[in-house]
């Protein structure tokens, strides 16, 4: 008696352990369609032996793959990661793909995962458009920033061109006009083409 028992036990314990096995049935209605029928228990514990299943099935001449989920005894966000994946992969070579399940629960639990994968069109502009705004700004702060980088190294020219040979003769509150003319004439007329040259050869 006990040994009936205990083969029973044995044996509804395989068909359980069978059921949860990850299983991919492949029919092909026509040639250039594909209807892969999943199996079995999609969890984070048999993602592994799920995913080589999965890609052991020829897909490669397929135009369209159907995924039916409705076999599928328990979905987690592993497996429903895994089948995105793959799905998001056959789209990337030009294969149309249709995920079909019959459970509200695996359902909503496939879409949230898509929408997480993949960020909305709309946010990819945005986040492009956000983009190209900072670097206008970034450009024209830089150039602004140059721009007075500079007019402050020319004013400290021209006040040494000033006070220097006020200093040297001894004149500090009188303004030298000729030395004035003289700096200006060598530091902005006669250096307009040095300038043009050192742009041309640096960009």
């Amino acid at each position: 008696m006990s040994s009936n028992i205990a083969d029973i036990g044995a044996g509804s314990a395989a068909k359980l352990e069978a059921r949860a096995v990850p299983t991919v049935e492949a029919e092909s209605p026509s040639v250039r369609a594909v209807t892969l029928r999943l199996h079995g228990t999609w969890n984070t514990f048999a993602a592994d032996v799920a995913d080589k299943r999965l890609r052991a099935v020829d897909v490669k001449h397929a135009q369209g793959v159907i995924i039916d989920t409705s076999g599928i005894e328990i979905l987690d966000t592993a497996g429903a990661w895994l089948l995105d994946r793959y799905a998001r992969e056959l789209r990337s070579n030009g294969v149309t793909v249709d995920i079909e399940t019959t459970r509200r629960r695996h359902d909503t639990l496939l879409q949230a995962v898509s929408s997480l994968a993949e960020p909305s069109e709309d946010n990819s502009g945005r986040k492009r458009s956000k983009g190209a705004v900072n670097g206008a700004l970034s450009a024209i702060g830089s150039l602004v920033y140059a721009l007075r980088r500079d007019a402050l190294m020319g004013l400290h020219i021209l006040g040494a061109a000033i006070s220097g040979p006020q200093l040297k003769a001894g004149r500090p509150n009188r303004m030298s006009w000729a030395p004035l003319i003289a700096q200006i004439e060598q530091t902005g007329v006669r250096a307009i083409p040095i300038i043009m040259l050192m742009s041309f050869i640096i960009g």
